[in-house]
């Protein structure tokens, strides 16, 4: 189970058999009790564990260990943060000719799903004829063909999920012969 930092989180199990029950919860084999951190509770055939403001140090193996005169039970969970996106790679500046052919990429890790955006300049990317955008096994990637003078500027990459977002930035500089109004 994946869960945001600073949740609470409730871990729930449920019992059938004959009471009474001895309950233990467990993280990481280390007794869990009830504190200002955790709170156990049994409403008939229902234990839960409640974990308030989730965060790094409760990341872990839970276990509920349930017992009476003639047995006992397990059930476990592994709870884990969710992560906010990071890049692995990030995008870098480049330049072209008019007419030339740019691609953007970044490498992203993080907790799915994750969407990506392109600005230029604050302003978002729109795909079109020219324009391409794909996110593909955890790498955004940004392509402009037909490179023209309104191109040029700071392109972004932004990736969002659950947990967060972020950013990386390039300039795309666009090289070629600018004509004077009507002699071309």
């Amino acid at each position: 189970m994946e869960v945001l930092k600073d949740s609470d989180v409730v871990l729930e199990c449920e019992v059938l058999g004959t009471p009474p029950f001895e309950v233990f919860w467990v993280k990481d084999d280390k007794p869990v009790r009830s504190s200002k951190k955790h709170r156990i509770s049994i409403e008939k055939s229902l234990i839960s564990l409640h974990v308030f403001r989730f965060d790094a140090s409760d990341v872990g193996e839970y276990q509920c260990r349930v017992t009476n005169d003639v047995g006992s039970c397990l059930c476990r969970s592994e709870v884990t943060l969710k992560e906010p996106p990071q890049f692995l790679k990030k995008i870098e500046n480049i330049s072209s000719l008019r007419g030339g052919t740019v691609v953007f990429q970044a490498a992203i890790k993080g907790s799915l799903p994750i969407t990506v955006s392109w600005l230029k300049d604050n302003d978002e990317v729109i795909e079109d004829n020219n324009i391409k955008m794909t996110f593909v096994n955890n790498v955004a990637t940004l392509m402009v063909r037909s490179i023209e003078l309104k191109h040029d500027g700071k392109y972004f990459c932004q990736a969002k999920n659950e947990a967060g977002i972020q950013r990386c930035s390039a300039l795309l500089t666009v090289k070629g012969w600018s004509y004077p109004d009507g002699l071309q």
